[in-house]
């Protein structure tokens, strides 16, 4: 099983200590029935004279064994729960390593893989899962040695005191083992289905939140209440539906316990009245309360390794969903070529198609183009047309299958995600803000850069007048960016970018919130301050892109043209009817 992956040497000897401890108490715990059957017998135990024991006698002896029975309950409490703390405390590291591990795969997934997968789920495996995942562990280090020692030492204890009566024992486990296995296996299906249920579930609760202005504008309430319930209530169904079958089980066992009790009763009578048919056999009082514990004992030891197993039954899909994670495609991190020397930052695509997961056609196709040092290069082009899919291709956010992308003459695919991303400064166009300060945002870009440059990267992105106002690069921000506007937004996102300095500068339609005067302040930054780069801006509006050296024209993946701004608007046809259309914008 994969989580063992997550063992060191440590925790395996924490581990085999544990259980040998539990052993201990185990054997200890368990022989205190013994004791309590024979302490009962004394009252009715004739000595070789035929006389029974003096009442005085019995008191004697009886205490004596309720001290060794008192001294078993301590010595068992003080070593349970010790092997308790520990083994939980083995379960919740093993977790939090798992965790660490699942999280830090999932940032270096593969967009493609991402979206196969489905933000909504990644969230439930994240939390949900793995928290299912982490009681399982809990139950399985803190119950389940237990649990098998425990039946173990109550048969062994039994066949002591009956070996008669302990041929119940093997009709007893394979009934309860046969149900057991026959309930858990129809209700696999069930936890299957409730996990995915409860990824729809948690993907339009994901959507609600999201996009709440939307829904209260266009009142949405009834429908998107409609239709959360309906994820909820097929995750309730395959639930109840699962559940109602294990714990039917456990119902079941203790009507057997019950039954045994007055069978094993009538059986103890029937061969004391008879001993001439069983050898001359003999079972006491004593004998048959210690046996009948015993066996309660077995019995629920056998149900809590059942427990156990239904745990596992309905983590095992999330065993399934955790791998899927653990083993998707990964950017290469590969530190051995790390510090390999890229002697320049020409980037060259060369007969580059890609379309995303289960797409029939092309999102690129046959793209040839070079992007050279200090020039500015603009892509423009019908929402949908591939530019946004182009730049994510360049900044190695998926792979290409068809052709090759390199740097500096180096294919992508001999480079680890360092070279690439180091050498790569990008503002996207979500404006992603985190929770924290103005300052942590922009140290994304540079986590030592000084307050002089930070204050400079705001300069340059036009946002340190809004900062100052707001109460400088320590205040505050919220959530998603929340208490900013979209242009506050979009400025700090360029201030992000721009700190980095790094050799290529990426603007994937990240003018587009700002107003004009901003925008034109922007770009005289960027002609001015960044001359030295390879700087690639996307856009919908013609005066994002008409100062470029290059404007690379998309139309339904292809790229249909390029050449400066005056080139385009004699040769272009599509280059011509979005400036016409935009004319008027901004005059």
């Amino acid at each position: 099983m994969f989580i063992f992956k997550f063992f060191d040497k440590k925790d395996i000897f924490i581990l085999i200590w544990v259980y040998f401890v539990t052993l201990i108490w185990v054997i200890i715990n368990s022989a205190q029935w013994f004791l309590i059957g024979e302490m009962t017998d004394q009252f009715f135990k004739v000595q070789e004279n035929g006389q029974m024991l003096t009442y005085k006698e019995a008191i004697e002896y009886s205490l004596k064994l309720f001290g060794f029975i008192i001294g078993c309950n301590i010595i068992g409490f003080s070593l349970k729960f010790y092997t308790r703390i520990h083994a939980t405390k083995i379960a919740l590291t093993l977790s939090f390593k798992i965790r660490n591990k699942l999280f830090y795969s999932f940032l270096l997934m593969k967009e493609n893989d991402i979206n196969k997968i489905g933000i909504s789920s990644i969230n439930n495996r994240l939390t949900n899962d793995l928290n299912e995942l982490q009681n399982t562990l809990i139950n399985t280090f803190t119950f389940l040695f237990e649990r098998i020692a425990v039946t173990i030492c109550c048969i062994v204890y039994s066949l002591i005191l009956s070996p008669l009566l302990s041929l119940i024992y093997p009709i007893i486990l394979a009934v309860v083992i046969l149900f057991s296995f026959y309930a858990n296996k129809k209700s696999y299906k069930y936890y299957i289905e409730s996990n995915k249920s409860l990824d729809g579930t948690n993907r339009v609760m994901r959507e609600n939140i999201v996009g709440n202005k939307i829904i209260r504008s266009f009142s949405l309430l009834d429908e998107q209440s409609a239709r959360f319930e309906q994820y909820n209530k097929k995750w309730n169904i395959n639930v109840l539906k699962g559940d109602n079958l294990i714990y039917s089980i456990f119902v079941f066992i203790l009507v057997i316990i019950n039954t045994l009790t007055v069978f094993l009763l009538i059986i103890g009578g029937v061969v004391n009245y008879n001993q001439y048919f069983f050898g001359g056999t003999k079972i006491s009082i004593g004998l048959l309360v210690a046996f009948i514990n015993y066996l309660w004992e077995t019995i629920f030891a056998v149900s809590s390794m059942f427990e156990v197993y239904v745990s596992f039954n309905r983590v095992k899909p999330i065993f399934k969903r955790v791998k899927e994670i653990l083993n998707s495609n990964k950017e290469n991190i590969d530190q051995t070529n790390e510090h390999q020397k890229i002697q320049n930052y020409e980037i060259v695509l060369q007969d580059v198609n890609f379309k995303y997961e289960n797409d029939s056609s092309w999102i690129l196709e046959d793209i040839n183009v070079k992007f050279e040092k200090n020039k500015i290069y603009g892509l423009i082009g019908p929402t949908g047309s591939g530019k946004s899919t182009l730049i994510n291709l360049i900044c190695n956010l998926y792979d290409v299958e068809h052709g090759s992308i390199s740097i500096g003459g180096i294919d992508y695919k001999n480079l680890n995600q360092k070279n690439i991303r180091d050498n790569i400064s990008i503002s996207f166009q979500e404006k992603l803000i985190y929770q924290g300060t103005f300052k942590s945002n922009i140290l994304m870009g540079k986590n030592d850069a000084t307050d002089e440059e930070i204050k400079t990267s705001l300069i340059q992105a036009q946002a340190y007048d809004f900062v100052s106002k707001k109460g400088g690069v320590d205040e505050i921000v919220s959530e998603k960016g929340l208490n900013l506007s979209g242009g506050q937004k979009q400025r700090l996102s360029l201030a992000r970018a721009f700190i980095k300095q790094a050799n290529i500068l990426i603007l994937d339609d990240s003018l587009s919130a700002l107003d004009n005067v901003t925008r034109d302040k922007v770009i005289a930054t960027i002609k001015k301050d960044f001359k030295d780069k390879t700087i690639i801006i996307s856009g919908q509006q013609i005066k994002t892109i008409s100062f470029a050296d290059e404007i690379l024209v998309f139309n339904k993946g292809k790229i249909i043209d390029k050449g400066n701004h005056n080139h385009l608007l004699k040769k272009c046809i599509l280059y011509k009817d979005i400036y016409d259309s935009q004319k008027t914008i901004g005059e």
